[in-house]
């Protein structure tokens, strides 16, 4: 694999370095500048006299058509498009952010994509932020239970990481309803795009949850924890710190092959990587395990099996409950329920072993104390 940015890793090598090598890439072409771009959007409403030459409002003549801006279906690349769209002037009834994806314009509407910048999606949160401090008083006073400036804010990280194909328009549509009415958002649900995007937060939050609850972790021989796991929206990157407090003196690796994403854990330093889906699929199958993880992975499924609730069966009574707490699409990557795990009884490594089985295997005793 090469590994751009940061010399040649070795194709067998530990997946936390390789991974580390990726996420050392070249940095990224800086979008062109910002007052150009908002030319470039408000020239798709009111045509290139508008805009100034070419760019992405080069060739519409239609004056005040709606707008569709296409961006990348993450948080920053929805608040960038917010941005360009306020810095633009634009009546935001009249704008509509979809992925690009998927963007599927309307009759009538001008389309264009949008780059994603970090700077400008930066500043749309603080803004957003600040509007929300404003009218809460449990912010104003640090007592916000999520840590952050308010519930309110933390809910865009939630939205963006949702897999819906309206997610983008959804996040506009809150972000909008935010800076319009303050701390009153949490009452208007019987806005449309308000009430959806209350859904995709809860649904994600609960996705969190999961996370937190059934990442499996194997030790392999360098000593790194991998784990892989593939949840219906991208929450990897949102469970990381919880995992990192877990395992604050361990490094780890959680594959996400399914959203194409990694998070890395060293020295106290998590760090987010974007992967090839390619990559991401060989980088989710662990390789060379440690000599006790077969064994740890047994006793595991032994203790599971030791406190399991009787009845829970495919044709029993349970199954359904189990589902419902223990969603089945996750159940291919939970070591309890493999038996593969079972095989790890085969050998019982030495460290594991009691005193005198220790002592008779140094000696070199053929009968073994029981």
């Amino acid at each position: 694999m090469e590994a751009r940015g940061g010399g040649e890793a070795r194709a067998g090598g530990e997946p936390i370095l390789e991974l580390e090598a990726l996420g050392a890439a070249d940095a990224m072409p800086c979008p062109a500048p910002l007052d150009e771009r908002v030319r470039e959007v408000r020239s798709l409403a009111f045509g290139s006299g508008e805009g100034e030459g070419a760019g992405m409002g080069a060739g519409i003549s239609a004056v005040g058509c709606d707008v569709a801006l296409g961006c990348a279906p993450t948080a920053d690349g929805v608040l960038t498009a917010v941005g360009l769209a306020y810095l633009a002037r634009l009546p935001q009834e009249s704008v509509r952010v979809l992925r690009t994806d998927r963007a599927q314009p309307r009759l009538g509407e001008a389309y264009g994509e949008v780059a994603t910048d970090p700077e400008l999606a930066s500043r749309v949160f603080r803004g957003f932020s600040a509007r929300m401090r404003r009218d809460c008083p449990q912010a104003r006073h640090g007592q916000c239970p999520y840590g952050c400036p308010s519930q309110c804010a933390r809910r865009v990280v939630f939205i963006a990481a949702a897999d819906d194909e309206d997610m983008p328009e959804a996040l506009h549509g809150y972000l909008v309803a935010g800076f319009a009415h303050g701390r009153a958002i949490r009452t208007l649900n019987t806005l449309p795009l308000v009430a959806r995007a209350e859904e995709l937060s809860v649904r994600v939050a609960n996705e969190c949850e999961k996370a937190r609850q059934f990442v499996r972790f194997s030790r392999l021989e360098s000593g790194v924890f991998h784990a892989a796991y593939e949840p219906n929206a991208n929450v990897v990157p949102l469970v990381a710190g919880h995992f990192a407090k877990r395992m604050a003196e361990e490094r780890f690796a959680i594959v996400d092959a399914s959203h194409d994403v990694a998070v890395l854990y060293a020295k106290g330093k998590v760090l987010r990587v974007e992967l090839p889906h390619q990559e991401a699929v060989r980088l989710s199958v662990p390789r060379g395990l440690s000599d006790d993880e077969p064994y740890v992975r047994a006793l595991w499924k032994r203790f599971y099996d030791a406190l399991a609730l009787p009845g829970r069966g495919p044709e029993q009574r349970g199954y359904d409950l189990r589902r419902q707490f223990m969603p089945k699409r996750l159940w291919q990557g939970l070591i309890e329920l493999s038996p593969a795990s079972d095989e790890g009884w085969n050998e019982v490594p030495s460290a594991y072993q009691a005193r005198e089985r220790r002592s008779a295997l140094e000696s070199g005793a053929t009968a073994l104390p029981r």
